[in-house]
């Protein structure tokens, strides 16, 4: 038990019929953390309020704002920029090396969807599991 975080992203498909968007039924997963609390608190206070098992749309703009965050982060303000968070099977609170690491693999993450993503034709969400 714990923490899970899953990154998604979703196909949107033209409905012709209706003349509007509507998501793909598959999720493609990009990413995925486990007990990554800082992150989870960053989507609650940043974006929209986290719920189990609820799926968050990240916009570009959240997706910049999070790596401009990261770019920022050192180990003196990581306590202001991206606390961590307690809860359920939520992880450690220390900002210890698999802090660091989950950092430097969201980093990776970012860079690799603010590249390759098209946004105009996918949606990302965040999925988070406790």
């Amino acid at each position: 038990m714990g923490l899970d975080i899953h990154i998604l992203r979703k196909e949107i498909i033209p409905d012709p019929e209706l003349a509007k968007f509507e998501l793909d039924d598959v999720d493609h997963g990009v990413g995925y953390f486990r007990k990554f609390n800082a992150f989870f608190n960053w989507v609650n206070t940043h974006v929209n309020c986290v719920e189990n098992c609820e799926e968050i749309l990240l916009t570009r703009e959240h997706l910049e704002t999070l790596k401009t965050t990261l770019q920022n982060l050192t180990r003196e303000n990581c306590h202001q920029l991206l606390p961590t968070q307690s809860g359920f099977f939520f992880g450690s609170l220390e900002y210890d090396d698999y802090y660091w690491q989950d950092v430097n693999e969201l980093r990776s993450l970012l860079d690799k969807l603010l590249t390759e993503n098209n946004f105009e034709s996918e949606h990302i969400f965040f999925y988070a599991w406790w």
